[in-house]
């Protein structure tokens, strides 16, 4: 499957999502130590990296701040199952957003 064609079958779509993306290492900082690299496959890395990216793309934007109001009103047993570590509400990277809970 070219990079330069779309996906015509079902199956080759599937493929594009199986791809497995790796987590940042070293970039950008402010990121890094509020990843979960023990469950890299989960969708809680997503949401920190979008949540991240929406950030620095438009910091005025109140979508990290909803999604964020929204994670803490979840059962806490869903959360490890969505890869949360068990102390994210106490690293900067969330700390910030909740102190700013509206």
């Amino acid at each position: 499957m070219s990079c330069n064609k779309p996906p015509k079958t079902y199956a080759e779509q599937l493929v594009i999502f199986k791809k497995r993306i790796q987590l940042p290492h070293t970039s950008p900082p402010a990121l890094i130590p509020n990843l979960n690299p023990t469950a890299p496959r989960l969708i809680y890395n997503t949401l920190a990296i979008l949540t991240h990216m929406v950030g620095v793309i438009e910091p005025h934007a109140n979508w990290p701040q909803r999604l964020t109001n929204h994670l803490v009103t979840l059962k806490p047993e869903l959360l490890p199952q969505m890869g949360f570590p068990p102390d994210w509400q106490q690293r900067p990277f969330w700390q910030r957003l909740l102190s700013a809970k509206a």
